[in-house]
């Protein structure tokens, strides 16, 4: 059976939501990520590493969560 439009626009959209993802949670684990831009900043105090992280993660599991809905709203 050919997948739709919907279908194809649906698990595009997945698909795309889950690379970004994968950039934002390789961009907090990388070391070295600067916290300032310009040299006359004051630099910002830097969260804890794990408060980033979990800030990083938390978006990618409502993503899921609303995967899971959507496909179950499909069916």
């Amino acid at each position: 059976m050919a997948p739709t439009f919907s279908e194809l626009l649906f698990f595009g959209g997945a698909a795309l939501c889950l690379v970004a993802q994968l950039f934002i949670i390789r961009a907090v684990l990388r070391p070295g990520t600067p916290r300032f831009t310009d040299a006359g900043e004051r630099p910002m105090r830097a969260p804890s590493r794990p408060l980033e992280i979990a800030w990083a993660v938390l978006p990618g599991v409502a993503l899921v969560f609303l995967f899971v809905w959507a496909w179950d709203l499909r069916a």
